[in-house]
């Protein structure tokens, strides 16, 4: 069970996300830096007057963790910010794992399109005179659009080739646009999901994440049983893996 409030600590507001579970063995206090509240996590058979009488005891505590979790979110922010993607002439973008150049063609249409060029070009063409945040908008609501057909496309492809060569067979696939992981599997109904961001990566990584999530239909942990069989298929999945973790910078389209 979740609960939604808020305390006051000196001058501060502070929101709270009381978490109240009967598998949590101890009572947690941390905070959570993208969403700014302080997050409490409780066996469900504590009473929140014990929680209360905590927070009252460790208040400067409290008081000074959060300061310093706004000053780092802060932070955070204005990283994100500069690194926020403007969407114009001389951004790059990953496609199968090869960088391009984004070419932004303003017209004097209302339409916006996108088409891959033969010299490793992606073309934008808009309608001009938009305003940034409109622009940027119809921009990414295209590019997101053509990364998730072309997603689909190899995905359904390679999805037989890797159910013939695994002998794995699955019920339903799903493309979608997610920020939080690249793959997923239901093993109870055989369902597999897959993030339309993953055309960014080389035939190969996508390959690694297909079999990563069949793999999971056998074995819906990482035990090492499911490990072994991961790398009966993909002897090179380490290496495809660490691909990732050395590009995690290029894959934001917001």
């Amino acid at each position: 069970m979740v609960n939604l409030y808020s305390i006051k600590i000196k001058d501060k507001e502070i929101p709270v996300r009381l978490n109240s579970n009967r598998n949590f063995k101890s009572f947690r206090i941390s905070f959570n830096i993208n969403k700014g509240y302080m997050n409490i996590s409780k066996p469900f058979f504590m009473k929140l007057i014990d929680v209360k009488r905590y927070i009252k005891n460790n208040e400067d505590l409290i008081y000074a963790e959060y300061l310093k979790m706004l000053e780092y979110k802060k932070e955070v922010d204005l990283k994100k910010e500069k690194n926020k993607r403007k969407w114009i002439t001389g951004e790059k973008l990953l496609y199968l794992g090869k960088e391009y150049d984004i070419v932004i063609n303003e017209v004097d249409k209302d339409i916006v399109n996108l088409s891959f060029e033969s010299d490793n070009k992606i073309l934008i063409n808009i309608e001009s005179n938009l305003d940034d945040e409109v622009r940027r908008y119809n921009i990414l609501k295209i590019v997101k659009k053509i990364l998730k057909e072309k997603t689909e496309e190899i995905i359904y492809k390679r999805l037989k080739y890797w159910t013939k060569t695994t002998g794995i067979s699955y019920n339903s696939v799903r493309v979608k646009y997610v920020k939080t992981r690249w793959g997923s599997c239901v093993k109870k109904t055989k369902s597999l999901n897959f993030s339309s961001r993953l055309v960014m990566f080389p035939l190969e990584v996508i390959d690694a994440v297909i079999v990563h999530e069949l793999c999971h239909i056998i074995y819906p942990n990482h035990s090492k049983e499911y490990w072994q069989l991961v790398y009966k298929f993909l002897p090179k999945y380490k290496e495809y893996d660490n691909w990732i973790k050395q590009n995690m910078d290029k894959f934001s389209l917001d």
